[in-house]
């Protein structure tokens, strides 16, 4: 469904072929390549929580990461953030969006996934915070709320709403609700 031109096209994590013991060393070797390409500090982000006090927390916390340099890489999408506005290079093409998908599982499973999808978020305009509200209205399992309700027609036993994916060029909101036989 995804653009092909974009990641999203692509499987995530790699398939039978490519994960193949066979491949182990091409693997390892493109693994070699992408540390060396995109493994610096100023790309990471780190957060460290302890009942220890801050200043033992910061030592080791120096210790352990002051090793990883900083290559002053920047991120691979970056030229794809500035040019936002350029369809072409959007991840998914109006024409791929709205389609009803049926997916056979292996496993027997009674979820319903929603996903819409929102054009392009910049952080300079801030509207991921009304999303992330959305989410949490929708998400609510108060009385009143929306899971209270498909639980009483016993249709749900449970709810969760919220972006599901933000990028520089699109924003996937998905309310997922795991259904009862009922409410299959």
């Amino acid at each position: 469904l995804a653009n092909p031109n974009s990641r999203f096209h692509k499987f995530p994590i790699g398939n039978a072929s490519s994960l193949n013991a066979q491949n182990s060393e091409a693997l390892h070797k493109e693994l070699q390549i992408f540390y060396q390409r995109y493994y610096s500090s100023n790309r990471m982000k780190l957060v460290v929580l302890g009942s220890e006090k801050l200043s033992i927390l910061e030592d080791w916390t120096r210790e352990l990461f002051s090793q990883i340099g900083n290559k002053n890489i920047e991120s691979p999408n970056k030229q794809k953030q500035e040019n936002t506005d350029q369809p072409e290079a959007f991840s998914y093409k109006q024409g791929n969006l709205g389609i009803r998908l049926n997916i056979n599982p292996i496993k027997e499973i009674n979820l319903l996934k929603i996903y819409w999808y929102q054009a392009p978020i910049s952080f300079r305009n801030q509207n991921l915070d009304a999303i992330r509200l959305l989410g949490t209205l929708l998400g609510d399992e108060g009385v009143g709320s929306l899971l209270s309700l498909l639980r009483k027609r016993k249709w749900a036993n449970s709810l969760s709403a919220g972006p599901s994916h933000s990028t520089s060029d699109f924003n996937l909101f998905s309310v997922t609700i795991e259904c009862t036989e009922f409410g299959i």
